[in-house]
Order: C-alpha cells, then sequence, then structure tokens
C-alpha cells in the first residue's frame, strides 16, 4: 500500500495529503514515522470499509490544511507563509469541529468579540471561505463580517520629494531608496540583479523578488510569463543611474544591506530632514502619487509599477497632496465668487 513520504512543516510537525473517496485527507503527527503509520491506518481502514470517508466529516483544519497544500505549488512562497500566518490562530476554537456542522454567523461572531483586530479576522476568512468552497461545503450569502478601517499610508507630497533625496545622499541605503521612488517593492529591490540592469539603455526589469517563505527563510520568487509585477522600468532620476554605473559589481546583488533595514533607514532620514516617516513602502506610494500629481494615465502607473489594474493604484496608491487639493479648493471656490460677482453686477 502506497503512502507518499511525510513533508515537514514549518511549525515541525510532519504532514501528509491523501486523497480518499475525492476527498482530500491531511494527516499530520510530529514525528516522520507516526505521520506515515497515521496516514496508513486511515488508508487501510477505507479500503477495509471501517473507516467512511465524507466531507461532511472533515475538520475545520482538515478542510484549510487541504486548501493550503492544494495551493502551495501555483502560489508564491510568500502567499503560502501569508496563507499559514493567517490561520495561526485564526478561528482556532472551532477549528476541531466538522466543517459542515459549523455555524459560520457564530463563528465570526465569537471571534470578533476577542480582542482580535477586524483586519485578522477578514484574513482568517479570506482562508477559511475559498477552502469551505473548495471542499463544496455551503456558505450563507448573508454573513456579516467586520469592517476594516483603513488607515492611509504615509508618502511624501511632490514638493518634499526632492528634500528627501537631499537627505540621503550619499548614503548607503540611496540606491535602495531611489529603486523605491522607482516604484520597487522592497521585495524587489533586495531580488535585484546587474544582470537586470541596463545602463546603456537605462532600463531596470523587474522579474523577481526575495521574500519569506512559511518557514521564515528568504527565497527567491521567479515572476512569470503573465505576473503583472514583471516589467521594464526606464531609469527616470539621473542620480540613480550615476550611481549604479559607480557601483556596478557582477556576481553580486544590486542591494546587499539586511532586508529590514530600508524602513528603519529611510525613517531616520525623513525624521532628521523634518519629513513625514514613510517606511519602505511609503516610496512605492510617492511614486504614485507622483504619477497623479504629474497627470500620468493611470494605465501607464499601473504598468510602471506592476498593479494589476487602475483600480489598485486608484483605491490605494494615489493620493491627493495637500497642494493639489488645495488648487482644487481655490477653482471650486472662484466658480462661486465669480458666479455671485457675476450676479451682482446685473443688478
Amino acid at each position: 500500500m502506497y503512502i507518499p513520504e511525510p513533508r515537514k512543516l514549518a511549525n515541525g510537525e510532519y504532514f501528509i495529503q491523501l486523497r480518499l473517496n475525492g476527498v482530500s485527507i491531511p494527516v499530520s503527527a510530529p514525528t516522520k514515522t507516526e505521520c506515515k503509520a497515521k496516514a496508513a491506518l486511515i488508508k487501510s481502514e477505507y479500503k477495509s470499509g471501517k473507516r467512511r470517508i465524507s466531507k461532511s466529516d472533515l475538520t475545520l483544519k482538515q478542510v484549510v490544511d487541504a486548501y493550503i497544500e492544494s495551493r502551495r505549488k501555483t502560489r508564491s512562497p510568500a502567499t503560502v507563509r501569508g496563507y499559514v500566518m493567517a490561520m495561526k490562530h485564526g478561528f482556532e476554537e472551532y477549528m476541531k469541529l466538522p466543517a459542515a456542522s459549523i455555524d459560520l454567523q457564530k463563528m465570526i461572531d465569537d471571534e470578533t468579540e476577542k480582542d482580535v483586530s477586524s483586519k485578522t479576522i477578514l484574513n482568517a476568512w479570506g482562508i477559511v471561505r475559498p477552502a469551505l468552497k473548495a471542499a463544496k461545503i455551503e456558505i450563507p450569502d448573508n454573513l456579516s463580517l467586520p469592517t476594516v478601517i483603513k488607515n492611509e499610508h504615509s508618502f511624501l507630497e511632490y514638493e518634499q520629494i526632492q528634500p528627501f533625496m537631499k537627505a540621503i545622499e550619499g548614503k548607503d541605503f540611496e540606491i535602495s531608496a531611489l529603486l523605491g521612488l522607482h516604484s520597487l517593492r522592497r521585495s524587489e529591490i533586495y531580488g535585484l540583479g546587474w544582470d537586470k540592469i541596463n545602463l546603456e539603455k537605462e532600463t531596470i526589469s523587474v522579474h523577481r523578488a526575495l521574500v519569506l517563505d512559511e518557514n521564515g527563510d528568504y527565497v527567491v520568487k521567479d515572476y512569470g510569463k503573465t505576473d503583472t509585477s514583471r516589467r521594464v522600468i526606464p531609469i527616470m532620476i539621473p542620480r540613480l543611474t550615476e550611481l549604479l554605473k559607480a557601483a556596478k559589481a557582477e556576481g553580486q546583488p544590486v542591494v546587499t544591506q539586511a532586508l529590514n533595514s530600508l524602513y528603519v533607514m529611510v525613517n531616520r532620514s525623513c525624521r532628521n530632514a523634518g519629513l513625514p516617516e514613510i517606511g519602505a513602502h511609503g516610496l512605492r506610494h510617492t511614486f504614485a502619487s507622483l504619477c497623479f500629481h504629474l497627470d500620468v494615465p493611470a494605465k501607464i502607473c499601473a504598468q510602471l509599477g506592476g498593479w494589476h489594474d487602475t483600480r489598485t493604484v486608484e483605491r490605494i496608491y494615489t493620493h491627493i497632496s495637500a497642494g493639489d487639493r488645495d488648487e482644487y479648493v481655490k477653482s471650486i471656490t472662484d466658480f462661486y465668487n465669480n458666479a455671485n460677482n457675476n450676479a451682482n453686477n446685473e443688478k
């Protein structure tokens, strides 16, 4: 009787994915031997008729584990890590219950009453819902979920960008920060190799990213041919071309600083220059906001930034600067002032 080899999970347990009677059966145990023996017993009992395998018998944990396992080969290591982290303590009290018999609204309400953020609950539900759907377990249409109030990410106003560039000039993270102002995500900055920089054409090819997997190890994720993150960006800041020409070292990553250092160093420079602390991701927000200020079409901004569509750019990343807003307000005020003056002149 064939039993697949167990795979070690991030939590130290060993895991086997059985498929019996069209149902995915996750099997886990503390040791490799126990896991294989447990899987062999389940398969043996099923074949002899002693064990009935039905979707309705699966616990919520089994359903979720099966879903995550089924996505492991088609999702990036970072995405799988996100799944695992989201479910680390998600709906913990319901995990051992048969998934098909759970009152899902009560489950969500019980979680909401705990000291758990709405975002954490929604992240966990974002895994549970497709897992239940994959297991063909009915989900009510009228479920009530907590609302997340989104905080706008800090970014640099267009008139603050030049002072920021002056503040980071000559710093060892200057290249990293300028890449961020070109829309690169932090993972893309650290995944960038010299083979993807064409100094003659002054372009950057974004084809891979350095991400954390579920075990907490850094791995390189290659963007597929259809991944919208895969893109070629013209170098738009002359200072970056100058720095790249001086720093080029074949066989080495473009950026060699510690992965978490960019956030700290950007904030320190912003603080010293009297600018808002925007962190590493704020550089990407600043890129999109500058596009908005310069009237760059959202489609072009999305292509340069590797966003899936313009809705993401418009909804999340384009911020209206205070200066732009004041100009719009002045235009509206002028309209009413002119209308009022015209009315008075006609009297």
